[in-house]
């Protein structure tokens, strides 16, 4: 009985994997026949938003429609691909993915053509047992041309801190899990901070 206990709960934290941590990519991305829904809105006078839908369309393939309101321009649309060549074994080998981020060349990141490394470290203890410290770093190439790192850091299964550097900028952060398929987040960035959900379900 606890094995399948264990077995169930590695499993639902499997829903929550995704192909950015705030904004670099990660080797992680959403679980075939998945779809995640992501919405973050700005704490300030523009209430700037973004919106997120993405698909795991196979085992390694997930594609995500980004959509952008910005203050001074019409509501923007672009979409982040990525290719899981090898998924990550915790505390064996990393997980590596290829992909493009802002495939139009639309948001304010800018196209970029990138490969990534995601480790995932087993953590001990009472309370996050269960879910590993993730580290992802990678390059890019593109509109974005640099080095990119991004961690993600397990307090227990429900609450972690986020951060990371995509080249363009710092983003940090914490995030909640009321639910094992859905999450609240705080994020700061470039002197903003905002707060945004996520939803992941099979499909």
């Amino acid at each position: 009985m606890r094995g399948l206990i264990i077995v169930a709960l590695v499993g639902l934290a499997g829903l929550s994997f995704a192909d950015r941590i705030i904004l670099a990519p990660s080797a992680l991305k959403v679980r075939n026949r998945h779809v995640r829904f992501e919405y973050d809105v700005e704490l300030n006078r523009n209430r700037n938003a973004r919106g997120y839908l993405a698909v795991g369309m196979t085992r390694e393939i997930e594609a995500e429609l980004i959509l952008d309101r910005v203050e001074s321009k019409p509501d923007l649309a672009s979409l982040n691909l990525s290719y899981q060549y090898l998924p990550c074994i915790v505390d064996a080998a990393p997980g590596i993915s290829i992909g493009v981020q802002d495939l139009m060349d639309r948001t304010i990141e800018r196209r970029m053509a990138y490969v990534a490394f995601t480790y995932r470290f087993g953590m001990d203890g009472p309370h996050n047992s269960f879910t590993p410290l993730e580290l992802s770093l990678g390059f890019g190439v593109g509109r974005r041309n640099g080095v990119f790192v991004g961690v993600m850091v397990p307090f227990t299964w429900q609450f972690r801190l986020l951060a990371d550097h995509n080249i363009r900028g710092v983003s940090a952060g914490l995030e909640y899990f009321p639910l094992h398929n859905a999450s609240l987040r705080w994020i700061f960035r470039e002197g903003q901070s905002q707060i945004g959900m996520r939803w992941t379900s099979r499909w």
